[in-house]
């Protein structure tokens, strides 16, 4: 999830004209290839949105992990989350995302690779992520491919999590907490 700040009046007034969007993505991995199965945006903030799309998210692709860009204002988007999953009684583990480099290099350094490989999968209905990545840098707004870095970098995290456990661990013992991301 790439969540944005409430827009100031200033911003209201031009018709948010140049906010950025809240995005939230669900991403899944088969094989080493990395598919962007569906999406949800809004330009502006408004969290009765974004705890809306995030159920419809949860509910129809069941993600083990949602990961939550978490610097500055956006931790609070956390806790609402938190609180509404409480409510409703579904949870997901939710990782925040707290890198601090450049957003360059964040998307760069998790997209890139498996793009040249021929790895990421963008169906053709996901117009506006195909053209900023095409377009990348230069591109007025980078919400889309921002969402889906965190979502590709947290899906690489946990196969190697994975991996590395199976590898160095006795079974019967197995650390939980580093196999499946979670306590």
């Amino acid at each position: 999830i790439d969540p944005v700040p409430k827009p100031t009046q200033r911003q209201l007034e031009k018709g948010l004209l140049k906010k950025d969007f809240e995005v939230l993505q669900a991403w899944g991995r088969i094989k080493g290839d990395y598919y962007l199965l569906d999406w949800r945006r809004n330009k502006g903030h408004d969290p009765s949105w974004t705890i809306k799309a995030f159920f419809e998210l949860v509910y129809r692709w069941n993600p083990r992990v949602v990961s939550v860009e978490s610097i500055a204002y956006q931790t609070t988007l956390s806790y609402l989350l938190t609180e509404a999953m409480k409510e409703n009684g579904r949870y997901v583990m939710i990782y925040e995302d707290e890198d601090r480099r450049s957003k360059y290099d964040k998307i760069i350094d998790a997209l890139k690779a498996p793009a040249y490989a021929g790895t990421l999968y963008v169906p053709d209905r996901y117009e506006e992520f195909r053209e900023q990545w095409v377009d990348y840098p230069d591109v007025s707004h980078d919400d889309d491919l921002d969402c889906g870095q965190m979502a590709v970098k947290q899906l690489r995290k946990m196969v190697t999590a994975v991996k590395a456990a199976a590898l160095n661990a006795d079974v019967d013992n197995l650390d939980m907490s580093l196999a499946r991301a979670c306590p």
